[in-house]
């Protein structure tokens, strides 16, 4: 049930973003990078909660390089697409925001990961039996 909780969830934050991505929202600069960031931080959270919930953290270094490369390519996919709307605007800076967003989440749950299985070593060394 966890699965199919969490891939709705990320089905439904994925077809929002699509639908702000090219919907007519007009917004001042410094607020347009605060929502890319943020936007595509969750997008990014999702989508490792989801891969855990199948895949039980095995892989999940490759799986956050994956998330930093597809994440890079489909940002810049989104910016492209508003070059085609009348108000907004296809901008490096918004791109930027949205890798710093990716980064930011795959960073984190890297670093969260790495002190959890050195957490992990640790006590197996310690009750580790001779």
């Amino acid at each position: 049930m966890k699965k199919i909780i969490s891939l709705v969830l990320f089905a439904i934050v994925l077809l929002s973003g699509l639908y702000l991505d090219v919907s007519q929202i007009t917004v001042p600069d410094y607020i347009d990078k605060i929502y890319h960031f943020t936007g595509f931080s969750l997008i990014t959270i999702l989508s490792i909660s989801v891969f855990i919930a199948f895949f039980d953290k095995k892989g999940l270094n490759i799986f956050l390089i994956f998330v930093l490369i597809f994440g890079g390519i489909i940002s810049a996919l989104a910016e492209f697409v508003q070059k085609f709307t009348i108000t907004r605007s296809c901008d490096v800076n918004d791109w930027i925001a949205s890798l710093c967003g990716i980064i930011f989440v795959a960073a984190f749950t890297y670093f969260a990961n790495c002190k959890r299985e050195r957490k992990m070593e640790l006590l197996e060394e310690k009750f580790e039996l001779y």
